[in-house]
């Protein structure tokens, strides 16, 4: 199709468990461009008036724009739209990152998930190969224990490859014999790191963290640290790849570390 479309659009249906590929088509490539564009429009024509946010005529798209994947600043959005649960109409989000070049790169336009699972479930693309795998087991995780699953689910061959390290920002609280206990816990070969101020004040330069002491002074810890909690992999030429909110299913992840590993 050209000038930025792939020409795809993936359909993921929850119910049956089935996806699909359609063809993109041309006049809604012209007339809606792509990201806000297509998820209005996709909405508009296919959620019936008066359905229910939560029930299974509801759908999820997310769309990237034409410029996705091309290294263009800015470019990085990707537009999400549903019904919203809050008010009944259109609700709407976009996030930066990665997610949209990989849609692309995966060959799609837009992705529209409907129908309802009876069971938590993740959806798992890789090009043309599209699975619906039961993420029951990873339901609710914490990160170190989200961590332990990516590492089993990598198997030996590519865990071996892979390092996995917690860094702290309460260097304070978190000494070295404290974090040891800790990642012991999942696994003995996770890594902990932690410094000095200067240290970390720097890490969270470089890597856009941001960190707020709470003090409770009423309470057994006397403060808390808030922090932005993230995932991040980090290549072997120690380039920063790929980012993941707190959250994301681990086999997820694992399935985009085993591709970096086979780079």
């Amino acid at each position: 199709m050209g000038g930025g479309y792939m020409g795809k659009i993936l359909r993921v249906n929850l119910t049956d468990k089935s996806a699909k590929a359609e063809p993109l088509d041309p006049k809604m490539a012209h007339d809606f461009i792509g990201g806000r564009g297509f998820v209005q429009k996709i909405l508009y024509d296919e959620v019936p008036i008066g359905a229910d946010p939560l029930g299974p005529d509801n759908k999820v798209v997310m769309a990237p724009g034409p410029l996705s994947g091309v290294f263009m600043p800015a470019s990085g959005k990707i537009q999400f739209g549903a019904l919203s649960p809050a008010t009944g109409i259109m609700g709407d989000a976009n996030m930066g990152g990665h997610f949209s070049a990989e849609i692309k790169y995966a060959g799609y336009d837009a992705i529209i998930i409907e129908g309802m699972s009876d069971h938590p479930c993740i959806v798992v693309i890789d090009d043309d190969k599209v699975e619906i795998r039961d993420a029951a087991r990873y339901w609710g995780k914490g990160s170190a224990a989200a961590e332990k699953m990516i590492k089993d689910d990598l198997g030996e061959e590519a865990a071996s490859d892979v390092d996995f390290i917690m860094v702290t920002f309460d260097p304070e609280r978190d000494t070295e014999a404290r974090m040891k206990e800790y990642l012991n816990f999942f696994d003995p070969e996770f890594i902990g790191l932690r410094g000095d101020d200067a240290q970390t004040q720097q890490f969270l330069k470089d890597y856009g963290v941001t960190i707020k002491r709470v003090e409770y002074p009423n309470s057994s810890t006397g403060y808390l640290i808030d922090h932005t909690a993230l995932i991040y992999v980090i290549d072997k030429e120690g380039r920063l790849r790929l980012t993941y909110p707190y959250g994301t299913d681990p086999l997820m992840i694992a399935e985009d570390v085993q591709h970096l590993v086979k780079e």
